[in-house]
């Protein structure tokens, strides 16, 4: 597993945030199997799950990015 949790500026967008630094673990863990990124802003914490797999598939475009957000939990 790979925890990546990062703090969110003031007005960003928390859930493109994550999904940028989802591709960064991916491309750089590519042998884990899970990603988890906690974005946190003053509003809170918003967590990211996402399959190492699924992260390649987008990378190497066997996937959509529209494929991979679907595949992508929020809890």
């Amino acid at each position: 597993k790979v925890l990546v949790a990062l703090q969110v500026p003031a007005g960003a967008d928390s859930r493109k945030t994550a999904f940028l630094a989802i591709g960064a673990a991916g491309a750089l863990a590519p042998a884990t199997s899970k990603i988890i990124v906690e974005a946190r802003q003053e509003s809170g914490k918003r967590t990211f799950t996402a399959s190492a797999g699924d992260v390649q598939e987008l990378l190497e475009g066997k996937i959509t990015e529209q494929e991979f957000e679907a595949r992508v939990s929020e809890n």
